[in-house]
């Protein structure tokens, strides 16, 4: 559809579409050459002038600086360009880190002002020349200096540093986080040697940040600080995991220690005690100190926390000094790249073979058959008959089965659907995860319609509607709980690599084996690889 000029109003790069009101102009050759773009188009988001006008001087203003940005980052030398290689890569996996912390709720804690010039040239593309995800952060930065490596060597070498840098994030780092491998080994050697650049090289750049003073608040104060910007912005578990966390911290370090005293050494020492600890130690142990459970924990040869457990912990430590970072207390995060290496976690769940469902859906609730509100003695029965087979025939995770709404079963275009969503009091993992799974026809031959209309009749709103929310915030920690248990009692769950969450894996497993489409299954499964145009 084209843009129409407003035959009342001739304002330049101001249009009107449709009653609304659009900022558009053309960007200079060679900006919209390095971002395949000729022009900037945005809704101003008003149909009155006057505010129109307004918002376009901000939005001019804005383009004005994102283009200055966008032609400023020149590095002189060899080492300049080295440090600014190092601080992007390092905030890529503070931000990384940041961002698993909050998928435990979609509203996120909004990202701190970039403090370094290439962190800032990502930032002002995203989010002021409104670029699409394809063209977005580290990718955007790739190519701007690889199209700008001809003029001169240490353009060409900051190039050639974030291309290796991106390769290494994309293809290892993240895929090795998301298997629960935090240890963050470079085999990038070219990566490997900037990261390791010697103090001497390190201080010739410009942009050397000075060293932590060992003084300033204390440990107590900012993480006070800390939680009351978070817990608007997180969910309940979350601050739990945080409270645990400097609980240990506080016993470790003394709550009045400055926060500019605690650097690397002392966060490797503290990596060290989380690799003694106990595990269930403050149940096992009440009372006593960290020294002292670790020597009984020993004698006793007790095993101690897993992997997992501790790389949650260097993640939440890891994730308050970037804040801390941001906030001006300290100058870098002593906990960056500290995670340890899990290998154990690589399949962190296995999928259900056909014997194991074959156990789970002729045993308990399921072994009288279809079971409908008329012959359930309660709602928790019918937790415990429709709950698995919904994972079962969805691949749904089991905190989004919990929350669906009565509502949430509704029919699109002639299809029954359940629209998982993060609307109201709902949480999600990622905004990806916002999608529309199609109903199996089996789950509506065994009666799942009807169940939903004899909840409607009862005036109830949820589909589950006396699942309690535990201590962490989630309904689906008990019946989590609850699964474990039948799984057990049914000889299928051996070790931890069985649980609900196997569901999913099942389902993606036999998307595989049948073709399905890779995009087929991320829509299905609401991975964030999906487009936000097929979860709609």
């Amino acid at each position: 559809m084209e843009y129409g000029i407003s035959p009342l109003q001739h304002t330049p790069c101001l249009q009107l579409r449709a009653g609304v009101y659009y900022f558009r102009q053309r960007l200079p050759r060679d900006v919209a050459s390095w971002l395949d773009q000729r022009e900037i188009v945005r809704s101003l988001n008003t149909s009155h002038y006057p505010t129109a006008l307004e918002r376009k001087t901000i939005v001019e203003a804005a383009l004005k600086r994102a283009i200055a940005l966008l032609l400023e980052t020149d590095p002189k030398d060899v080492a300049t360009a080295r440090a600014l290689f190092r601080r992007w890569f390092e905030n890529r996996l503070n931000q990384d880190f940041r961002r698993r912390q909050s998928t435990s709720r979609i509203k996120l804690v909004e990202e701190p002002y970039p403090s370094s010039p290439l962190e800032e040239m990502a930032w002002t593309a995203d989010q002021r020349l409104m670029l699409t995800r394809a063209q977005s952060e580290a990718r955007f930065i790739a190519r701007l200096l690889i199209e700008r490596a001809d003029q001169s060597a240490d353009v060409k070498h900051l190039a050639n540093l974030v291309e290796h840098g991106l390769h290494e994030l994309h293809t290892r780092i993240i895929p090795h986080r998301d298997a629960g491998d935090f240890a963050d080994e470079i085999n990038d050697r070219l990566v490997k040697e900037a990261l390791e650049d010697t103090p001497q090289e390190a201080a010739s750049s410009t942009t050397q940040t000075p060293a932590p003073v060992a003084s300033g608040p204390s440990l107590a104060e900012v993480i006070e600080r800390f939680l009351a910007e978070q817990r608007p912005a997180v969910s309940q578990k979350t601050l739990l995991d945080y409270d645990q966390t400097f609980r240990l911290a506080q016993d470790f370090w003394g709550s009045e220690i400055p926060v500019g005293a605690i650097k690397k050494a002392a966060a490797r020492d503290f990596k060290d005690l989380l690799l003694k600890l106990p595990a269930n130690m403050t149940q096992r142990f009440p009372g006593k100190t960290l020294q002292e459970a670790i020597e009984a924990g020993s004698k006793a040869g007790l095993a101690t926390i897993s992997p997992k457990t501790i790389n949650k912990k260097i993640s939440n430590l890891s994730n308050f000094f970037s804040w801390l970072e941001d906030q001006g207390y300290v100058a870098d995060n002593p906990f960056s790249g500290l995670a340890v290496k899990d290998v154990a976690s690589r399949r962190k769940r296995d999928p259900f073979t056909a014997p194991h469902l074959q156990v789970l859906f002729t045993n308990g609730v399921y072994a009288g058959g279809h079971c409908s509100r008329a012959k359930a003695a309660d709602w928790q029965t019918l937790e415990n008959f429709w709950i698995p087979l919904i994972g079962l025939f969805t691949g749904m995770r089991l905190g989004e089965i919990a929350q669906l709404a009565v509502a949430d079963i509704r029919q699109v275009q002639g299809i029954w659907v359940f629209d998982v969503h993060d609307r109201g009091d709902h949480q999600l993992k990622t905004t990806a995860s916002n999608r529309q799974v199609p109903i199996h026809p089996t789950l509506i031959e065994i009666g799942l319609l009807e169940y939903r209309k004899d909840c409607e009749y009862e005036g109830q709103s949820r589909l589950f509607p006396e699942m309690p929310t535990a201590s962490d915030g989630y309904q689906s920690s008990a019946f989590s709980k609850r699964f474990s248990r039948y799984l057990q009692k049914c000889g299928v769950k051996t070790d931890k690599r069985l649980s609900f969450h196997s569901f999913r894996h099942t389902i993606k497993d036999l998307m595989r084996e049948a073709g399905i489409d890779r995009s087929v299954q991320d829509a299905i499964c609401g991975h964030e690889a999906v487009q936000s145009g097929l979860q709609k």
